[in-house]
Formats: C-alpha cells, sequence, structure tokens
C-alpha cells in the first residue's frame, strides 16, 4: 500500500523555483514540458528548483523555503550545484531540456522510493545568536522604542499623570496614543512585511519590505545585498575574457552587457566590426528585449491574477529565448505579434492600470528607457546609433508616466524589436571580437530592455585595469517609494511591478 502510494505521488509534483520561474525562461527551459507543476508558495511544493548559480545571500532565502516545503521533499539543481546552507541536491542536471526531462524522471524514483523513509536526515538552519532581550517596556510594537524618543516619551507623560480605574481599564484613546495617524485619522499601528525575495511576483532577488498601514502601503523599502557576488572584482583582468565577465551582471541581460563591453573595448582600441556583424548584434538585442518585455508581461499577469496572461507570456518568453536562428526567429513573429494584438483588445486591462504606479513629476529625474518614454521622454541610446536609424528606428513615447503607458511602450516595443530584427536579415549569432593588447580608455553605451547601460574601460597592455558602470535600475530604485505611497497592497505592487527593476542590477 506504501509503495502505491509514493508512486501516486511521484507521479504528481509540484515546484517552487528559485531565483525565479523567468529564470526557467532565459534559459529556454520549460519545467511543465518536463513533469513539474510550478507553484507559487514552498508550502504547496514537493521539490525546490534551484536554477544556475544561486548567490549566498539568496541561498539562506532559499534555504528558508526548503523548511517550510511538506515532506517528502527534494532538491533539483539545474546548471549549478546545490550552494550552502541548502543540502545537497537530490538530483543536478545540466541546464538543457533533455537533461532536464531526465533528471525528473529520475527525481520521481527517488521520491517513490523515499517518501516515507521512517529517519530523513534533519535540516536546521544555523541561526545567528539572539541580540539580549529588551525590557518590556522597549518592545512596544515592531522596533525597540527609546525611552528618550518622541513617542516613548509622550506614552509615559501620559501614564504618569493618569489615573486608571475601573479593575485597570484602559480607554481605546489611551492605548492608540502615540501611535501614527493613518490617512483618514485613525490610529493604526504600522506593520512591516516582507515581499521578496522569493516573492513571485517579483523579479527572483528583490528584497522589498513594505510597511503596512492596514490595508494601504505607508512606505517601502529595497533591501540590497541578497544577490550580491562581488561582481566588480571580478571585472579586472583579461581583455579576452571582459565581456563574458560583464555578462554575469544580469541573466536577463547578458547580451546587452556582453555588447556593451564589446563596443567599449573596441572604441579603446579604434576596431570597428563590420556591417553584417554590427546587424547581428542589433538582432541579438532585440530578441534579448522582445524576451525581456515578454517576461515582464508575464509578472504583471500574475499579480493582476490573469492566469491565460502569465502563462502565454511566460511561454512566448522561453521560445524567444531558445529561438537563435533567423528561421526559428521569423516563425515566432506571427504568434508574438498575436498575442500583443490580444494584449491590446484585453477588456478592462487598460483601465486597471491607469494611474496605477503613477510617477510624480518631482520624482519624474533621471528616467531611462522604456520608464522614461512612458513619461513622454525621448530617451534611447539606439536613436544615436546610426545603424538602427538605417534600419528605420524611432523611440517608442507614450504620456502617461504610470502602469498603463508602460505598457503600451512595451507592448509597442515588441513589435517594433520583431521588425528590427527581420530588417537586420540575421545569419548567424554575434561573433566575439579579436582581443587586442590595447593601451587605452573606451566609451560605449547600449540600450538594455530597462534603459541605457554605459561603460568607461581603461586598459593597459591587454589588460582591463579600471572601469565605471551605469546601470537603469540603479537609477530607478527611488521611485519604488514614489509609486507605493499610500495605494492599497495590490496597486502598489502593480507599481513597483511597472518600474521593471533588476535586481541583479541593483546587487553587484
Amino acid at each position: 500500500m506504501r509503495r502505491w502510494l509514493a508512486g501516486i505521488l511521484a507521479g504528481d509534483l509540484d515546484a517552487f523555483v528559485v531565483p525565479g520561474a523567468e529564470m526557467l525562461d532565459v534559459l529556454g527551459l520549460d519545467l511543465e514540458a518536463a513533469g513539474l507543476r510550478v507553484v507559487a508558495s514552498p508550502r504547496h511544493a514537493t521539490v525546490l528548483v534551484l536554477v544556475g548559480e544561486i548567490p549566498p545571500g539568496l541561498a539562506r532565502s532559499a534555504a528558508i523555503a526548503y523548511t517550510q516545503q511538506p515532506r517528502p521533499r527534494a532538491i533539483l539543481s539545474v546548471g549549478a550545484p546545490s550552494p550552502a546552507p541548502l543540502p545537497a541536491a537530490d538530483v543536478s542536471v545540466a541546464a538543457t531540456q533533455p537533461a532536464l526531462t531526465e533528471g525528473i524522471a529520475e527525481l520521481r524514483r527517488h521520491v517513490a522510493g523515499g517518501a516515507w523513509d521512517p529517519d530523513p536526515p534533519a535540516f536546521v538552519i544555523d541561526e545567528p545568536k539572539a541580540p539580549k532581550p529588551a525590557d518590556d517596556d522597549e518592545q512596544h510594537g515592531h522596533r525597540a522604542m527609546s525611552h528618550d524618543s518622541e513617542m516613548a516619551h509622550a506614552h509615559m507623560s501620559e501614564m504618569d499623570h493618569m489615573q486608571i480605574g475601573n479593575g485597570g481599564f484602559m480607554s481605546m484613546v489611551m492605548m492608540t496614543s502615540g501611535l501614527p495617524r493613518s490617512a483618514d485619522g485613525l490610529p493604526m499601528e504600522w506593520l512591516e512585511v516582507p515581499f521578496g525575495p522569493l516573492f513571485p511576483g517579483l523579479p527572483g532577488g528583490l528584497n522589498l519590505v513594505l510597511t503596512l498601514d492596514g490595508d494601504t502601503v505607508a512606505r517601502a523599502e529595497v533591501r540590497s545585498g541578497t544577490l550580491r557576488r562581488d561582481l566588480r572584482a571580478t571585472w579586472p583582468g583579461p581583455v579576452k575574457t571582459f565581456a563574458d565577465r560583464l555578462a554575469r551582471l544580469d541573466p536577463q541581460g547578458s547580451t546587452a552587457y556582453r555588447v556593451l563591453a564589446w563596443r567599449a573595448l573596441e572604441q579603446a582600441t579604434g576596431a570597428e566590426p563590420d556591417e553584417r556583424e554590427t546587424h547581428r548584434r542589433i538582432a541579438a538585442l532585440e530578441r534579448e528585449r522582445v524576451a525581456s518585455h515578454l517576461t515582464w508581461l508575464a509578472r504583471l499577469g500574475f499579480l493582476l491574477g490573469a492566469a491565460w496572461l502569465a502563462r502565454r507570456a511566460s511561454s512566448l518568453a522561453r521560445a524567444v529565448c531558445k529561438a537563435h536562428t533567423p528561421h526559428e526567429i521569423g516563425q515566432l513573429h506571427g504568434p508574438v505579434t498575436a498575442f500583443v494584438r490580444q494584449m491590446r483588445r484585453a477588456p478592462l486591462l487598460a483601465s486597471r492600470l491607469d494611474r496605477v504606479g503613477r510617477i510624480q513629476p518631482e520624482s519624474a529625474h533621471d528616467l531611462r528607457g522604456p520608464l522614461a518614454r512612458a513619461c513622454g521622454r525621448v530617451d534611447d541610446a539606439r536613436q544615436d546609433d546610426l545603424a538602427y536609424r538605417a534600419l528605420g528606428f524611432a523611440p517608442v513615447v507614450e504620456d502617461g508616466c504610470d502602469a498603463r503607458a508602460c505598457l503600451a511602450v512595451r507592448l509597442a516595443e515588441i513589435e517594433q524589436s520583431l521588425e528590427l530584427i527581420r530588417a537586420a536579415g540575421i545569419d548567424a549569432s554575434p561573433a566575439t571580437p579579436e582581443s587586442a593588447l590595447a593601451t587605452g580608455t573606451g566609451r560605449a553605451s547600449v540600450e538594455t530592455p530597462r534603459g541605457r547601460a554605459s561603460l568607461v574601460v581603461t586598459l593597459a597592455d591587454g589588460r582591463v585595469l579600471d572601469l565605471a558602470l551605469e546601470v537603469p535600475s540603479a537609477g530607478h530604485a527611488h521611485l519604488v517609494e514614489d509609486v507605493v505611497a499610500g495605494h492599497e497592497l495590490a496597486d502598489a505592487l502593480l507599481g513597483i511591478t511597472s518600474l521593471d527593476l533588476s535586481p541583479w542590477e541593483l546587487d553587484q
């Protein structure tokens, strides 16, 4: 009977993905086609799927998610081993679809064989030593409160002078004295609630803490460090492999950062790619833009509760990431443009996003990419590129400066990028340029899916000595507070998603 039940359990496995399902799309991997169903919470998952290299800060969050999984549970690592403090993966596979399918079949056998293990291995996360407990009067609310603070002084002054009668009864006026006031004037205790770094409605790795005043967001904070990999220490070194080292910055923007490195090195050495190679790079950049915008749409669909939107956008993003030849990309032109038209016709979608995530004029500084263009600003590194202009490129600009305008810009850019790929007439993937033992300084910019990235690199004798890098997400992180304050939680999360922040760019 136990074997029979174990076999049934092994045939219906749910998976929670770390850092997020979008990482599978980047690699062109279809988890459901291989036999696992993706769920939004580790509490509903049998399998923890680790995709790619997991930074130490995120590994700890993944370990906490693992402890929340019901037994029997298992770990499947894809493309890299399971990091500490997680236990070793039960099954490890290469980042290819055949390997994934074979690995999941092995995982089923593992679950079927160990489903009722009477003595499963224990897993405990080492916790740092807890701080010395504070006095009771310092534990009001969620933060320790000094007796010298304004709020504490208000409490103590009232408590010192009031007379509590009737068996210790305290009125609500006394109990709520000193609490922050909500927009309606009522005193309410504010709660700090973490959203991330594994919340499926936000980019995987984005560590966000929202301060809630009832169902309204009062404050927001993006906490850095979860994805820190100390990449800046790896960037100086041989010119030959510099582009690959820089491309590790953002898994969803690796092509853009690789091309950025090539351009800066070529500017330093005086080299120039020929027209065919330039067109290959344009096609690769635009393919990545299409995939990134589709991933953004999938995230939007999840938050809206539109499962059809999330599934279709994710499926198309995965297909675009797998397409490399002109024939493969050409076959996707029809399905992707049909999906864009369907989005434009979706009932109530535009009205649902209207004025959500609105950026106020006083905060709309240093905007880049689709976010700037959704605010009526012509900011696009491609408009200064002669090769792009020769292909008929012109920036897409919308007014509104809200989530609705961001949606309109990205839908139009998906269609535009497909036309640029067609006009470029690609015949192969970009080729790595020859490295030279050069000395000098190179400057370059590339329009990544999230906006302009700029690089200044200093070379000496074929080595990168120093560099300065500007990334779009760094200029947009301050907008989180602006798009959430005073909004209900659902609208606040949509507003944050409209910014399309990359936690990989923020944590280098």
